[in-house]
């Protein structure tokens, strides 16, 4: 049986002009308490694995789910490992379509570099802890605010803005817009549907890219001033476009 190659890659926005944050990083793993953000195959193998004397008697609750000491412990690890793993020699980087790639790896007859191991593992962790430490948890996606961007406006996020525009008004039949709507629709879900209210809309679009318009300095100005920014950092005071 022939071997195969195995890639581990993690990415941040290549204009990212600060390292990663990983101090950041150790603070919100402090702060959790929901075990379920964590991303784990198997809790009792994967813990095994990263803890060492991890006990499941211990570390597992009745139904097998990991307590939050635990993954709390579990997740400090797994960022210093990364870390680690990425001012080692066992990690090369290339910058592609607007992303720096950290890639490491192996073979599958044997075991994985030991950086391959740190990056595989850490996808376990929580998307907002990933974000925020400035790496993209999509990094198959273009670049974008929706994404982890923070940087140089892109197309992507263009589309985002007249989406969101157009989504979150009651009306604007009164402009010849549905061409614009048509386009947006080919991509995004179609704005002006009767169906969608504007907060509906915008709920929406946070629950398809697990990111919140209301966070970003840019996004939040094509939100219509009458819907809640529900979670943002923004309240209904802000400049807004439109």
């Amino acid at each position: 049986m022939s071997e195969q190659i195995l890639v581990a890659i993690i990415a941040v926005p290549l204009d990212r002009a600060s390292p990663p944050a990983f101090d950041r990083g150790h603070l919100m793993i402090d702060e959790v308490s929901d075990t379920s953000t964590f991303v784990f195959d198997d809790p009792e193998t994967d813990l095994a694995a990263l803890v060492d004397g991890f006990d499941p008697s211990v570390g597992l609750m009745p139904d097998g789910s990991p307590t939050v000491a635990v993954v709390r412990r579990a997740g400090h690890i797994i960022i210093d490992d990364l870390k680690q793993a990425l001012e080692s020699s066992g990690t090369c980087s290339v910058a592609v379509a607007g992303y720096r790639l950290y890639i490491s790896g192996g073979v599958s007859a044997g075991d994985g570099t030991d950086a391959a191991e740190a990056i595989w593992n850490a996808g376990m962790l929580p998307g907002t802890v990933l974000q925020a430490m400035g790496f993209i948890v999509n990094y198959d996606r273009p670049l974008s605010r929706s994404n982890g961007g923070t940087g140089r406006v892109t197309d992507t996020d263009v589309v985002d803005a007249l989406a969101l525009g157009l989504g979150t008004k009651l009306d604007w039949s009164c402009h010849d817009l549905n061409w614009i709507a048509d386009a947006i629709g080919t991509v995004r879900a179609r704005p002006g549907d009767a169906k969608c209210s504007p907060e509906k809309y915008f709920t929406e679009f946070i629950d398809k890219f697990t990111f919140n318009p209301g966070n970003d300095d840019f996004l939040i100005g094509y939100v219509d001033e009458a819907v809640p920014v529900t979670g943002g950092n923004h309240d209904n005071n802000d400049e807004r476009a439109g």
